[in-house]
């Protein structure tokens, strides 16, 4: 199932119409049309409008799956309640590369963080 198939899904589930998702989010009712339509899912700086929306969260909403228990806090809420937009998008884009560039790409975080601490 694809993230807007899940959010169409939830909505059903939750007796909530796309209206109101598009009113709370700030998306157009053409853009969630088009979810369905033209399968296509939402930009990734309105997963956690979404989420809040339909009052779940962003881990399972972008993969069907429960929270991991790794993933979960002390106070009961898991870091994908509390990703920014940014955060959700960076995950997006990581899970999409190969174990190699995975690799690589956290390598260069890692020269970033580092950089950037020295400027401290």
């Amino acid at each position: 199932m694809t993230i807007s198939q899940r959010i169409l899904a939830i909505l059903e589930e939750k007796n909530l119409s796309q209206k109101e998702l598009s009113t709370y989010a700030g998306i157009s009712p053409s853009a969630i049309s088009n979810w369905k339509t033209q399968k296509t899912n939402p930009a990734s700086d309105k997963i956690i409008k979404i989420c809040e929306f339909l009052d779940v969260d962003p881990y399972y909403l972008l993969t069907g799956d429960p929270a991991p228990e790794s993933m979960i806090r002390d106070d009961g809420s898991t870091y994908a309640q509390t990703a920014t937009p940014e955060e959700v998008m960076l995950l997006e884009i990581f899970r999409l590369l190969t174990p190699v560039n995975q690799g690589r790409a956290i390598g260069q975080l890692e020269q970033i963080r580092d950089q950037q601490n020295k400027m401290i």
